[in-house]
């Protein structure tokens, strides 16, 4: 009923279900049986029949959601987002918070960005709730799509949310209307320059890259 995660396949759909708390028993026990089969329980068809037997959660996360809750680092901060979502008060957006930054506590460097995961996590999420958890927040560019596909060139839509609303877009060197925006970010406790081209007028990003060679403003990292 909190929708704390229970599961998570790999099927490529979104479908989020709910299972009565009266029946978890029975689906821990159904993928306790079905755990030796991983190819299985990650088919299309598996998850299909536990759509039938168990039908779809009322509230349905949408994909700026789900990139949101993808960047969180442990079931236990995942959880607490998923719980501000649901309800989204101050105390659940410190638990939040909190709980990411504790997940991270053996890197001094992800523990400050576990705690921005948290805030710009929680702006993410309040922004999809509003927007009925449905429409996306930019428009993409072919390109940028295609990468935002990809899980090696992926960047989170909330964290790129939050770089393009506090820096200051630069001209963009090839000349067109749209400003490039620059930030340091971390991935894996590795840290990168991220570059964002983002065109206000119609709302879009046409491009996107991360890179430890110099961008703009940002230089080499060593």
């Amino acid at each position: 009923k909190y929708y704390n995660v229970i599961f998570q396949s790999s099927d490529k759909s979104d479908d989020v279900i709910k299972v009565p708390d009266d029946r978890i028993a029975d689906f821990l026990a159904l993928l306790q049986a079905s755990s030796w089969d991983v190819k299985y329980i990650n088919s299309s068809g598996f998850n299909d029949y536990l759509k039938g037997e168990y039908g779809l959660a009322d509230y349905q996360f949408s994909e700026a959601q789900l990139n949101a809750l993808d960047q969180f680092s442990t079931t236990w901060s995942r959880n607490n987002a998923a719980r501000y979502m649901l309800n989204p008060t101050m105390v659940n957006a410190l638990r939040m918070g909190w709980s990411e930054a504790l997940s991270q506590w053996t890197n001094p460097e992800l523990v400050a960005t576990g705690l921005s995961a948290g805030i710009s996590g929680l702006q993410g999420l309040a922004r999809g709730t509003a927007k009925g958890g449905g429409k996306e927040l930019y428009n993409f560019g072919k390109t940028a799509a295609q990468h935002m596909t990809e899980p090696r060139r992926k960047v989170p839509l909330q964290f790129m949310d939050d770089v393009l609303k506090t820096t200051k877009g630069l001209p963009d060197p090839g000349g067109s209307r749209a400003l490039m925006h620059y930030t340091p970010m971390w991935k894996n406790g590795t840290q990168y320059n991220l570059e964002i081209l983002y065109d206000q007028t119609t709302n879009s990003i046409w491009h996107f890259k991360y890179t430890q060679k110099a961008l703009g403003p940002l230089p080499l990292i060593p």
